[in-house]
């Protein structure tokens, strides 16, 4: 652990940094994309479409719920389309990345770089979806 002194001038004590601005909590499992607080489960399924998909299955007290959703390159805001060989979200991992109560899923193809595609209280959308130049999930790590 690191120990941090006061700093002083000569007319005193540096002034204090502006408090940080107020966040909500993080989401309380890494892959709970809707924040109701159950996990849900998110897996590449490569009969989606042509070349693969995501299919998450919400959570629900008892366990996996009814509810699900798929996407794929042919989602409305996914870059890129739907390719031979794509595999799209073959490799994914996800965690409250924007500390904004809802799990975010990292998703990537062969072909193309990850997208973050955020978590909100509808479960996983792609409005604000964010491709990350040349970074890529492996083993389920964001490189």
């Amino acid at each position: 652990m690191v120990a941090i002194a006061a700093a002083t001038t000569a007319g005193g004590l540096l002034p204090a940094l502006p408090a940080a601005p107020a966040q909500a909590a993080p989401a309380r499992y890494a892959d709970d994309f809707n924040g109701d607080g159950y996990r849900d489960y998110a897996a590449y399924h490569p009969g989606l479409s042509a070349v693969g998909g995501v299919r998450v299955t919400y959570g629900t007290a008892p366990g996996p719920g009814s509810r699900r959703q798929v996407i794929d390159q042919n989602s409305v805001g996914v870059p890129g389309t739907n390719e031979t060989g794509d595999m799209f979200g073959e490799f994914r991992t996800s965690a409250d990345f924007n500390r904004d109560g809802y799990a975010d899923l990292f998703a990537d193809s062969s072909l193309h770089p990850a997208v973050r595609l955020p978590g909100s209280a509808s479960g996983i959308t792609t409005t604000g979806l964010t491709q990350l130049a040349d970074q890529y999930v492996i083993d389920g790590i964001l490189q």
